[in-house]
């Protein structure tokens, strides 16, 4: 026998709805967060089992006890469920009921699982980013501590401001330790991928940004085309059609990591390439700043969907080579014979 089961996952419990090939409900149950619970719902329904749960925070560990017991799992996309299934009444039952009968159908429109390997990594590369905007954060206020009161040097403020200052600073050195640390692992834990490397070829990309793009993308695989790519980067807008009308909208569906890595990435590279500073400066003469900018990201988004499709590294604009290597060139180019050596 066949079922199919929709779980609606919250953070004290879980309800399950089980429908068996035919469409009946085999089985229904509101169970605590408990992996011995779940496990038991299913080991009392002999045969093969399909599930499916909503992308929410905290799916890791059920990902990881459905395939523990060899059950076939996918994860399905919120936005896109809701408009597929609307209910005017909504409950947890309801909720599993329709992910159950849309599993049944084959209509779950799945979103991307990151690998158990990556997963873990990935949070922590998050994690720094955050780090990042809290420190710059304190820096900012300390710095208004000393306008305020038009001061150069903390000497001159007053003990009370002193105070206040010299907190923001303490906290700023801690941060610094903690994305010291956040750094030194991912290079440790990256450094033999040839991946990391190759990303690191294309101009206006370092080792951190290497880390995210190859962390938020997991595989290039997934992707069937480099515009899915592009999509899912967010480096180009969505549509807004109807009729003759022909408009872009602003779309906040796909990876807002990437997204900003790009953009940071764009600017590193007009700073610091000649072949990128050109393409800036003549997409600024025909079109809007912000255009202009967001065609120089989506260049280095085709840059790096080429070099991980290929596992080459980047070849410049439209494959013409780089008029003038990055720095780290001739660096990266030994590691990865190296790496073909070993």
């Amino acid at each position: 026998m066949e079922y199919y089961t929709g779980i609606d996952l919250h953070k004290k419990f879980v309800q399950m709805t089980t429908l068996d090939r035919d469409g009946n409900v085999a089985k229904r149950r509101r169970v605590r967060n408990d992996p011995e619970l779940i496990a038991h719902y299913f080991v009392e329904l002999p045969g093969v089992h399909r599930a499916v749960f909503e992308s929410c925070v905290g799916w890791y560990w059920v990902r990881d006890l459905l395939e523990s017991l060899s059950i076939s799992v996918v994860m399905a996309h919120p936005m896109a469920v809701k408009a597929i299934a609307y209910a005017k009444v909504k409950t947890d039952a309801v909720d599993s009921a329709t992910l159950a009968m849309l599993l049944r159908a084959d209509l779950i429109p799945e979103a991307h699982m990151i690998s158990r390997q990556r997963r873990a990594l990935r949070d922590v590369v998050r994690r720094r980013h955050r780090l990042v905007e809290q420190r710059t954060r304190q820096l900012n206020a300390a710095q208004g501590i000393l306008q305020a009161v038009n001061c150069t040097s903390v000497e001159e403020l007053e003990p009370v401001d002193r105070v206040n200052y010299e907190c923001l600073t303490s906290t700023t050195r801690v941060l610094n330790e903690q994305i010291c640390a956040i750094e030194k692992l991912v290079a440790l834990t990256l450094r033999d991928d040839p991946d990391y490397l190759l990303v690191q070829t294309i101009p206006g990309i370092g080792p951190v940004h290497a880390a995210e793009i190859l962390l938020e993308t997991d595989s290039i695989t997934r992707f069937a085309s480099e515009d899915n790519y592009f999509s899912y980067a967010r480096v180009v807008p969505g549509s807004n059609n109807s009729g003759d009308r022909v408009a872009h909208r602003t779309s906040r569906q796909g990876n807002g990591h990437l997204r900003r890595v790009f953009g940071d990435a764009a600017v590193h590279a007009v700073n610091q390439h000649p072949d990128f500073a050109r393409l800036h400066a003549r997409e600024l003469r025909r079109k809007p700043e912000p255009i202009a900018w967001a065609i120089v990201a989506k260049q280095i988004a085709r840059g790096v969907h080429h070099v991980l499709s290929n596992h080459e590294p980047y070849r410049g604009l439209k494959g013409a080579g780089l008029s003038k290597p990055k720095a780290c060139q001739t660096m990266i180019m030994r590691k990865l014979k190296a790496g073909d050596a070993m």
